[in-house]
């Protein structure tokens, strides 16, 4: 763990000091600013089997991000991501799965021909699932690389650090991620991702001394609806396995459907794909050490 902390500050370090590099030998230009806005329905089926559970949960969610171009080598962005599901009647928890995320998160990052290196931190919550007592929160950093194989192809990757509480020290999670995607636009009105990632935490996971684990694979397509504004219908399919020391499993099988708006210069379809967004993963992990214990 002190190692994998000692190596992420490294990166940090190096990806901050290259951005001050950029900062200034670059030139100032006027800010160009690309983002979206999304919203839709969710429906999660998921299986439990810590509770022996399968059941389906309904709600919305909401998204939106900004990247900010602050010099023609430094990229600034930020964004917000919530979904909410099903309440259950005596509490803000569902009893067999989780049933909030909500993260916000920045990165700073900078051109190198057609790639960027960047860092990104972010702050969120899980579930808030006993006001009185304990507010789960926690946060994320780490380093991110996208690579432009062409204008219509990006490749992104990121590795980072988790620190999310539940209930102290018993559940949550806290350790390493992973993930990465490919975005690819078939035209200026279709587009196309691919995403995958995998999450483990050493102890404090189900229990006190309890490991935990996650990966995820999903897919997600935006198709323009309006001839003359920027809008299109997004559809999403994610699957989400969460495993609690060798014994205890939950699984999520995620659709959605929404609306994207493109911001700013955006106007294409893969413009509506966040290259930099923020991982949830790491928040909903946590939420599932909690609901397996």
């Amino acid at each position: 763990m002190k190692y994998t902390v000692s190596m992420l500050a490294l990166l940090v370090s190096a990806t901050a000091a290259v951005a001050a590099d950029a900062i200034i030998s670059a030139p100032v230009v006027e800010s160009r600013i690309k983002g979206a806005f999304e919203i839709g329905g969710s429906a999660l089926r998921f299986s439990n089997t810590d509770d022996d559970v399968t059941d389906t949960l309904w709600g919305g969610y909401a998204s939106a991000f900004a990247n900010v171009d602050v010099t023609p080598r430094l990229i600034w962005s930020s964004d917000l991501q919530f979904e909410l599901l099903h309440l259950s009647d005596d509490e803000e928890w569902d009893e067999n799965a989780p049933n909030l995320v909500a993260v916000a998160g920045s990165s700073l990052n900078v051109r190198l021909g057609h790639s960027t290196i960047g860092a990104f931190g972010s702050f969120g919550t899980p579930s808030q699932y006993d006001e009185a007592e304990d507010q789960s929160f926690g946060w994320t950093g780490g380093v991110l690389l996208t690579h432009a194989f062409t204008a219509d192809t990006t490749l992104t990757g990121h590795a980072g650090w988790a620190d999310i509480r539940v209930d102290d020290d018993d559940n949550g999670f806290t350790g390493y991620f992973i993930g990465g995607s490919v975005i690819h636009g078939f035209s200026d009105g279709v587009a196309l991702a691919v995403a995958g990632g995998y999450g483990h935490a050493n102890e404090g996971f189900e229990d006190d001394d309890g490991s935990g684990h996650f990966w995820n694979v999903g897919i997600k397509g935006a198709f323009k609806v309006s001839s003359d504004l920027p809008i299109f219908a997004t559809a999403s399919y994610d699957y989400r396995d969460y495993t609690a020391n060798t014994e205890d499993d939950g699984n999520e099988h995620a659709f959605r459907l929404g609306l994207a708006i493109a911001l700013g210069g955006a106007g294409t379809a893969k413009d509506t794909f966040n290259a930099f967004q923020t991982p949830t993963m790491p928040y909903r992990a946590a939420a599932w050490g909690a609901v397996l214990d």
